[in-house]
């Protein structure tokens, strides 16, 4: 399926080498998409964590607009598989690159 994108929000004065409490957010649709900007209105509490010494992880797995109609319908018969496996894995990454905590992680989405 190839790479997938994402939006790391890192929490105000965040130093290089720090691991933090990091909540993943998932986008609506399935899909919709995150973008790079600022994610706010109602339900979007990003911001709110990351004035708290959070990360935000902010994934667009497959399902997502914005990577073509083929990705769009992969979650067709599949829902809560891949597009799971995708926001895991960025999830798991953001723990390598020494930002997560991997025992203060959160989640939230709807939809």
């Amino acid at each position: 399926m190839g790479r997938l994108a994402g939006i790391l929000l890192l929490p105000v004065g965040y130093q290089d080498g720090t691991r933090v409490p990091t909540i993943v957010s998932a986008h609506g649709g399935p899909t919709g998409a995150w973008t790079n900007g600022c994610n706010g209105g109602p339900g979007a509490t990003g911001q709110t964590w990351a004035a708290r010494g959070w990360a935000v992880l902010y994934p667009n797995p497959r399902g997502s607009t914005g990577y073509g109609e083929w990705r769009m319908r992969a979650n067709t018969g599949d829902w809560g598989g891949g597009d799971y496996r995708n926001i895991m894995t960025g999830t798991d990454e953001v723990v390598r690159l020494g930002v997560a905590d991997a025992q203060e992680l959160a989640f939230e989405g709807w939809s």
